[in-house]
């Protein structure tokens, strides 16, 4: 167990295959996007335990909280095991402040990719304290074991009519590489500036791109109306059995051709297609997208809980002021309700 743990912390491959063999197989814990926030300020470190009944492990980000020797670490839905119980937790809870004491780290923040609330008294035993939302808590995925037939039976009726309406006229989905990137962002822009959050740089979603696309686990869909103009963007990153529809817009051109639904559908198939044996959609963060994606079958999953565990209180609390009072003036700066809890990122980075 030794030895495996070892290569974990220091093989990406390893690491991302531990990863990939879970229930909990989410592209934020893979290596490819700790490479791919790493040129923003990020440091990364894998921190893994023997839970007894299997590994447990978290990749944490690290980014210094400004001048001074104090930095805080975030692990994106993690930790990631083979057993998830008290034992196990207690295993890694202690891996984990061990090394945040070694690295000078205020505290660390968990967002499980668990669902529910049953491990919420884990957390608690394991001296985890309730933190303050990062990641979407909610979202809709699809299980891709079921038949082509099967999945477009579950899909709604009005869903299935716009979408053979789209197809009839003319619309048309592509796979395109990073030289799309600029449509690509073009789409997600226009898609933020109507939806009430702020997008990143484009570089910050080629970076994305890049790290994923290094192992052929990434790929960008653009849909087109018939007359050739780009009306839809979608990234997706493979993680395991997992591919996940990380970022995507739709232009309000294309939503009036209600194409949007087409190319949804085209998405799902493509990644059947690709092997993969759940969709993520990524998110159902207004009524609005929530609805638009129940149309298309799958299940609504609901994620439990964000915590933090606390090495130093007093500089924590330091940084949380400073961080909701960023999330205030960015999203004030956009025009955009100051007030909302929402992070003004759609992954929360």
């Amino acid at each position: 167990m030794t030895a495996d743990l070892d290569r974990m912390r220091t093989d990406d491959d390893a690491w991302d295959a531990f990863v990939g063999g879970t229930d909990t197989d989410f592209p934020l814990q893979m290596s490819a996007w700790a490479t791919a926030k790493a040129p923003y300020g990020w440091s990364s470190a894998r921190v893994v335990a023997d839970g007894g009944s299997g590994p447990i492990g978290g990749q944490l980000l690290m980014r210094s909280l400004g001048p001074g020797p104090f930095a805080m670490g975030y692990a994106p839905r993690g930790p990631v095991a083979t057993v998830f119980d008290q034992a196990s937790l207690d295993a890694w809870t202690t891996a984990v402040r061990e090394f945040a004491s070694s690295r000078r780290l205020t505290h660390v923040t968990a967002d499980p990719g668990l669902e529910g609330e049953a491990h919420h008294p884990l957390f608690a035993e394991a001296g985890w304290e309730p933190a303050d939302v990062v990641q979407l808590t909610s979202t809709q995925v699809i299980d891709l074991s079921l038949t082509e037939e099967e999945l477009w039976h579950d899909v709604y009726k009005s869903s299935r009519r716009y979408a053979n309406g789209a197809r009839k006229k003319g619309c048309y989905v592509e796979e395109v590489g990073e030289e799309a990137m600029e449509v690509f962002y073009e789409i997600l822009a226009e898609t933020a500036t109507r939806s009430g959050f702020i997008p990143r740089a484009i570089e910050a979603y080629a970076d994305v791109y890049r790290a994923f696309a290094a192992d052929g686990n990434a790929r960008i869909l653009i849909g087109y109306l018939p007359d050739g103009t780009p009306v839809s963007s979608k990234m997706i990153v493979t993680s395991g059995g997992r591919m996940s529809q990380l970022y995507g817009g739709l232009t309000e051109a294309g939503g009036k051709a209600r194409s949007g639904h087409l190319f949804e559908w085209e998405a799902i198939l493509r990644t059947k297609a690709a092997g993969a044996t759940i969709f993520d959609m990524w998110g159902r963060s207004t009524k609005g997208i929530a609805h638009f994606k129940a149309g298309f079958g799958g299940r609504v999953v609901e994620y439990g809980g964000t915590f933090d565990l606390v090495v130093n209180a007093p500089v924590r609390s330091l940084y949380q002021r400073g961080r909701r009072a960023w999330v205030r003036i960015a999203r004030r700066r956009s025009g955009l309700d100051p007030e909302t809890p929402v992070a003004p990122a759609s992954t929360g980075d």
